[in-house]
């Protein structure tokens, strides 16, 4: 499927390249994980692991303030579309593999939401996705900075992602985000503006298997990768007819590597 970022496979087609770059040590069956790792270039995997990162990355869609109070929480579902940066298929072409970014112009998110006041300045979040040995789980927490009754609110909000997704040979990866988000909250709904920074590292994996006469050696080949990048949001999110109830939600996003998004998130309030 396309949707399984094509161009991530590229990578694991470079075998025949390696074999002139080994000087030969794959004429013998026996493969060498550290030397076929290093033959992977490092921007490639660096790269590889911005798109996963940048993908997956769990994405709270709350503003500054608390969005439940007392015992009440949030459940929800997001559906996002992640555009594809240019910096994974700029990193190949820059290899001698021309890909373009068009192949796969976006890619949709979906995944289940759960937001929990910690009182009245601080909140957490979780979100998760999983489907047939792939997962992704995220969490994020939030102190209010200043909670204004009129006007604006500033919260700072610390972002974790834990990412495996073996069809796209993601063994793990992990991604950090601090945000500075305000916002304006009202009695019916509560809008927002805010930038934060994404750091991702992580690990590729595949297995390589070859026969030698009656013998087949299987091998982990494996590369190591991490980027970051900058990022603006803006979003809004509705609460009908108040602290319970319908939850309604929409959030933009511009990436400076690349990978912007436009997102929704329909949910409840218990």
């Amino acid at each position: 499927m396309r949707d399984r970022l094509l161009i991530l496979l590229i990578l694991f087609t470079l075998l025949p390249r390696l074999e002139a770059k080994g000087a030969g040590f794959l004429d013998t069956g026996i493969f060498d994980p550290n030397q076929l790792g290093s033959a992977i270039p490092q921007a490639v995997a660096d790269q590889a692991i911005l798109l996963v990162g940048s993908y997956a990355a769990h994405r709270p869609y709350s503003g500054a303030v608390a969005n439940t109070t007392g015992s009440l929480f949030d459940l929800g579902i997001e559906t996002t579309l992640v555009k594809i940066g240019d910096g994974l298929p700029d990193a190949l072409s820059a290899n001698g593999i021309p890909v373009s970014a068009s192949a796969v112009p976006a890619i949709p998110m979906i995944k289940v939401h759960l937001r929990k006041s910690l009182g009245a300045s601080s909140e957490f979040g979780l979100s998760a996705l999983t489907f047939k040995n792939q997962a992704v789980y995220g969490a994020d927490l939030k102190f209010a900075l200043i909670t204004a009754e009129e006007g604006p609110s500033l919260a700072l909000r610390l972002l974790y992602t834990w990412i495996s997704i073996p069809m796209l040979y993601i063994d793990r990866c992990t991604v950090i985000a601090p945000e500075l988000v305000l916002s304006q909250p009202l009695s019916f709904a509560e809008s927002w503006i805010g930038v934060g920074g994404r750091y991702a590292s992580g690990i590729m994996k595949t297995t390589v298997t070859t026969t030698v006469g009656p013998l087949t050696v299987s091998t982990d080949l494996s590369k190591t990768g991490a980027a970051g990048s900058g990022y603006a949001f803006t979003g809004v999110k509705f609460r009908i007819p108040g602290q319970t109830g319908l939850r309604l939600g929409i959030e933009g996003s511009f990436d400076f590597a690349g990978y912007h998004t436009m997102g929704t998130f329909i949910g409840v309030g218990f």
